[in-house]
């Protein structure tokens, strides 16, 4: 009993030097730089241990703040003002940069101002038609009759065979251009640049003129028509002159291809002429009878003209054309 009290009470003083002393032992012999330690354990390296990422996870509050990576950002891209900016052509290295601003726009005065200031088309004069014209095509043959006031563009001018100035012309019909429209230069007023560029107030009152003229001219016409209509000789003079007009116009054409014609050909055509001939005594007799008695009614009633005057639209024409030849006169040079 006195043995087994005595190795009890070794046992726990042995316990506790292991558990208390092998501590220190170490504690010395990492002080010492591993002094004292076997060869093959003083040249192994030491051994780290893994973190405690539990624990430092709960110390973090204690030792202050731990911030966690960022996310993965794209590469920062220049603002568009600054890819504007670097594909200029850079600043002078002393002073401030200055903007560059637009060229300030014309100024006009009110009315004077482009039709069509971004006009880009074609660099023809324009002109408007004085009164009604005749137009022909570019081959010469009648086309229709136009109102005075249309306004053309000069595309180009040739001399006809008579020597008058002939206008190659596009017509301005419903805000569109037509083309192929051949007048005498005496039917157009002509005016510098294109139609595009003319200032808006006065090309408009140089249009308004000649229209109001060929409506004044057009309203007396049918004035003079409707009162010469009553006359009892009007229609037998009218087919009587259409008649012997249409027989002198072909007596002239064939006569003309006569002259070129050679052998059978200019043989038959004199033929021909000499029949024309005969009818021509009988023709003009008929047309100058005709004309007589039409002319003794038209003497004794008047031509209308007393009508015309008292006509509304008329007067009213006249007292807008007299307010516009004012200030159209500056604008065309013998007016």
């Amino acid at each position: 009993m006195k043995f087994a009290l005595q190795y009890l009470v070794s046992a726990m003083v042995l316990g506790a030097v292991v558990w208390f002393g092998i501590p220190e032992v170490k504690a010395r012999a990492a002080g010492n730089g591993g002094e004292g330690r076997p060869p093959a354990e003083a040249s192994a390296p030491a051994r780290v241990p893994a973190p405690d990422v539990e624990g430092r996870r709960e110390a973090a509050p204690a030792a202050g703040r731990v911030r966690e990576p960022a996310p993965a950002t794209e590469p920062l891209r220049p603002a568009p003002s600054a890819v504007a900016a670097a594909s200029r052509d850079p600043a002078p290295a002393t002073g401030a940069q200055e903007s560059v601003s637009p060229p300030p726009a014309p100024e006009y005065e009110p009315g004077q101002e482009p039709r069509q200031p971004d006009y880009d088309g074609p660099r023809y004069d324009w002109g408007v038609l004085a009164r009604e014209a005749q137009s022909f095509s570019l081959e010469g043959q009648p086309r229709v009759k136009l109102p005075g006031g249309t306004v053309v563009e000069k595309m180009s001018e040739r001399q006809a065979k008579t020597g008058d100035t002939m206008l190659i012309c596009r017509i301005r019909n419903n805000r569109r251009w037509q083309e192929g429209f051949v007048f005498h230069a005496a039917d157009v007023v002509q005016f510098q640049g294109p139609f595009a560029f003319a200032p808006k107030k006065p090309s408009d009152q140089v249009i308004d003129y000649f229209t109001k003229l060929d409506q004044r001219e057009r309203r007396m016409a049918a004035i003079r028509e409707e009162h010469l209509r009553k006359n009892p000789n009007f229609a037998t003079y009218q087919e009587a002159a259409r008649t012997y007009k249409e027989f002198q116009d072909t007596a002239k054409d064939l006569t003309a291809r006569r002259d070129k014609a050679v052998g059978a050909e200019r043989s038959r055509l004199m033929r021909e002429l000499e029949t024309m001939k005969s009818r021509e005594p009988r023709l003009r007799a008929e047309f100058e009878k005709a004309e007589i008695a039409y002319k003794q009614w038209k003497n004794q009633h008047g031509d209308g003209s007393e009508v015309i005057n008292d006509d509304p639209l008329v007067r009213k024409l006249d007292g807008e054309i007299d307010e516009l030849y004012f200030i159209v006169a500056d604008m065309v040079p013998g007016l």
